[in-house]
């Protein structure tokens, strides 16, 4: 059996919509944005599922990944960073169960940000129990910048860190995740679960998705990352769509 871990956003659907709609699919609508993907790009997707067992593996939280619609279903996901698996759309009660024991630890500091966050004037987009997920519009990119700092001083012991910037609403925002969820530990626990594994591909765009990549020798990613398969950084920053073409050619070539 052959699986396929991708993130979602930026690395096989686009935030930012594209200048001219014509040929692209809105996949996902939240109070965040929309995401699109070509429609392709879609029809490769389709083959790639058809031939390797395609798993997302995404920071969004339960609420948000419920919005994502690619027309056809997955039959694993991995979702709050791999805290909640769900199988056939539902959560796997097991997985969960394990997941809130090794959350214990970190139950303490995920509180402490989340009151510091929401005391500064940050909203939360997930409402999630294992990932902080916040953003704010009415500030510039130097406070958002202080206040992850402080976060990191904060709780930077036992979660990571990340700043996501502008998007087409004007958010800006922090995100973290408890270190033991990081996506290569989901990953591992996955392929545990499944069994005999002959090939895995995983493929993402930012430091949350290196600890998959060292998984494997079929990693796809950007050039600053350790992946096998790599897109020059400099380009993804005006070119995600050519990213996501990348990306998706290549798992294509790596499954066939």
């Amino acid at each position: 059996m052959k699986i396929f871990a991708t993130d979602l956003d930026s690395t096989i659907i686009v935030n930012k919509p594209p200048k001219n709609l014509d040929g692209y699919i809105c996949v996902s609508k939240t109070p965040r944005g929309k995401s699109y993907i070509s429609q392709t790009n879609l029809n490769k997707l389709i083959k790639i599922n058809n031939l390797a067992k395609m798993i997302p593996i995404t920071t969004r939280g339960i609420v948000s990944y419920n919005t994502i619609n690619f027309g056809f279903p997955f039959e694993f996901a991995l979702i709050d960073n791999g805290a909640i698996l769900l199988h056939n759309n539902e959560v796997d009660k097991d997985w969960l169960k394990e997941s809130q024991e090794i959350f214990k630890d970190g139950k303490p500091f995920f509180d402490i940000a989340y009151n510091y966050l929401e005391s500064n004037g940050f909203k939360t987009k997930t409402n999630s129990e294992f990932t902080i997920d916040f953003n704010i519009k009415d500030m510039t990119l130097e406070e958002r910048d202080y206040h992850y700092e402080k976060l990191v001083e904060l709780i930077g012991d036992k979660f990571d860190v990340f700043k996501a910037g502008y998007n087409e609403n004007g958010l800006k925002g922090i995100y973290a995740t408890y270190k033991n969820f990081n996506k290569g530990n989901s990953l591992k626990r996955l392929i545990k679960k499944l069994g005999k594994i002959d090939k895995v591909i995983v493929a993402g765009d930012s430091g949350s998705d290196w600890p998959m990549m060292k998984q494997t020798l079929y990693s796809i990613g950007l050039s600053d990352s350790p992946s096998q398969y790599q897109f020059e950084k400099e380009k993804f920053k005006n070119y995600t769509y050519d990213y996501i073409d990348f990306v998706i050619d290549t798992v294509l070539k790596l499954v066939s």
